[in-house]
Order: structure tokens, then sequence, then C-alpha cells
């Protein structure tokens, strides 16, 4: 098993938008999902507490997804692997008027084959205002 990325958010409080007022964000992790609340934050630095609801160990990343073709993501902000009812905490600057991408970049090999949580669907573009 081979854990490449993992993140934490901490939720704070939000106004009647569901914007984020704190810049903090809570971040669930579940087979094969992520939940952020709130669901847009606003630029500057933000707090993100993660938590693994799920049954198997997940890793937490933001991603600055590519402008143009040919160019590759950027890892804003990365975690390690995060046990199963376990949770971590991630800091990172945010830009304003971008869409990021919250993931899980844990790759499995288990006899011989490979699975990645961003493959099955661990992944949520997210808005910064």
């Amino acid at each position: 098993m081979l854990a490449l990325a993992g993140v934490g958010l901490a939720l704070g409080g939000c106004d009647i938008l569901g914007t984020s007022s704190s810049d903090s964000i809570q971040v669930q992790l579940n087979e094969w999902a992520i939940i952020a609340d709130p669901a847009v934050t606003t630029a500057g630095t933000n707090t993100f507490e993660v938590f693994n609801n799920g049954k198997e160990p997940h890793s937490f990343a933001v991603l600055l997804p590519p402008v143009e073709d040919g160019e590759r993501y950027q890892i804003v902000g990365e975690l390690g692997e995060i046990e199963p009812d376990g949770s971590a905490t991630l800091t990172v600057t945010l830009e304003e008027a971008t869409v990021y991408e919250l993931a899980s970049l844990r790759v499995e090999i288990s006899g011989g084959d490979l699975r990645s949580d961003y493959d099955e669907g661990m992944r949520l573009d997210y808005e910064v205002e």
C-alpha cells in the first residue's frame, strides 16, 4: 500500500450563502467521495480539517488544476495517509476566483492490481471567491 497525499480541514462559521466566513473548512472522506463544508470559501489563508469516515485509509490534497493542455496539476498542500476514524489538519493559501480540486491521491497495490482513490471518484471541485 502506498499513500501519496492526505489533507485536513476545520469548519468555522458560515454565512447564509454557504461561504466560509472564518476561512476554515471541514472535509469528510468516505468510500468513494469527498464532502466539503462550506462548499465555497474566500481567498487567503484557509485551514482544512479532514475526517476519514470511511473504512479504508485515505489521503487528502488540495490541487490547482492545469490552465493549459499538457500542464500538470500543482499540489498546493497535502497530508499523508489518514486512517479510518482519523483526522488531520492542513493550512494553505488559496487564490481568489480560482477553482481548486480536493482529492485523495492514495494508491493501493494488491495482488498485482493498482487502485487509485482518485480514479474511484475521490475528487471534488472547490471554488474560492
